[in-house]
């Protein structure tokens, strides 16, 4: 019997761990891939716009060799060392397929068979793991992804990225410098809201010196043999042949793991885990979730940057009630 249970272990998971790690409490740390799987996934010559000080976890230092802003290996090799360094209890390739009991008794079911009982229950799952299918014909094709992994191996290619939001102007501005890019979203255009405040100038740049072809109002159709067939303004039909297409639509929380698994209920269009705002803790008691989870579809409002300050007022709540 563990006094607490933290499932996911990005850098929000890691915080919440290392947190509850502060007070005498038996805890353990679960992923079903290895630490950070998520962002190990990111293109790998990434460079963070966040400073290495906001990507921290403690008081040491996230070393960078690109000034302030690390690279992905920095920030990955940061996160296992810090894991390392404060003797955190991480079981990875450890996939919960479930949480059931009540408070101070939960059981969580692990894939593999393996059960472990908990008083208290984190969910930092994230939501990385399960993008917006579109559900047209093509989704499935081999040079179809809902994740850019980085344009080192893009050149001279049709590039098709499909979304409004930050990653797909990033990775349009990215796939631009080598590639011939089309970029289309449902809106006129991308949202400034959505797109971090230094970059949208760029993106407008690219757009005005026709870098980036924009394809405004526009609704996919089909991605069959590599022949994009897009609705634009309701009516006009518009296609493009692509090398490679990237859908980066946005992620979602797994309702079929809060919802079926940890039997959470998720509120409005947004989907958002019914929790007290100071605490983190859900209406059911004992089970709590940070990270992007707070957010439901709303997620982009969450970085690393934010959702490592949830940590400490989660651990606070559990150590005053166990």
């Amino acid at each position: 019997m563990f006094d607490v249970v933290v499932v996911g272990m990005g850098p929000n998971g890691l915080s919440v761990l290392y947190q509850l790690s502060k007070y005498s409490l038996k805890v353990v740390g679960l992923d079903k891939g290895d630490t950070c799987n998520h962002i190990r996934s990111y293109p790998k010559d990434m460079i963070f716009f966040s400073t290495s000080e906001k990507l921290t976890l403690d008081g040491f230092e996230m070393k960078s060799k690109n000034g302030s802003n690390p690279t992905l290996k920095e920030a990955c090799d940061y996160y296992e060392s810090f894991a390392a360094r404060h003797n955190l209890n991480i079981l990875n390739f450890s996939e919960v397929e479930s949480v059931s009991g009540e408070d101070n008794d939960f059981t969580l079911s692990l894939k593999d068979g393996q059960k472990i009982h908990a008083r208290k229950v984190v969910l930092t799952t994230g939501i990385y793991s399960n993008p917006n299918y579109l559900n047209v014909p093509g989704e499935d094709s081999s040079n179809v992804s809902h994740y850019f992994s980085g344009s080192s191996l893009i050149k001279n290619k049709n590039v098709l990225i499909v979304g409004a939001g930050n990653s797909a102007v990033e990775a349009a501005l990215d796939l631009s410098k080598n590639n011939n890019v089309l970029l289309s979203c449902r809106r006129s255009s991308p949202n400034p809201s959505r797109i971090k405040k230094w970059i949208y100038p760029d993106f407008l740049n690219s757009i005005n010196s026709k870098k980036i072809t924009l394809l405004g109002d526009s609704r996919l159709t089909s991605l069959e043999n590599s022949y994009a067939s897009f609705k634009v303004q309701n009516s006009l039909i518009f296609n493009f042949d692509f090398d490679h297409c990237f859908l980066l639509t946005g992620y979602r929380p797994d309702k079929k793991f809060l919802i079926n698994g940890c039997g959470l209920r998720l509120e409005g269009d947004l989907q958002i885990p019914k929790h007290n705002i100071k605490t983190y803790e859900t209406e059911l008691k004992g089970i709590y979730v940070g990270g992007a989870l707070v957010e439901g579809m709303n997620n982009h409002r969450v970085f690393i940057e934010n959702g490592r300050l949830h940590g400490k007022p989660i651990a606070e709540d559990i150590y005053a009630k166990i």
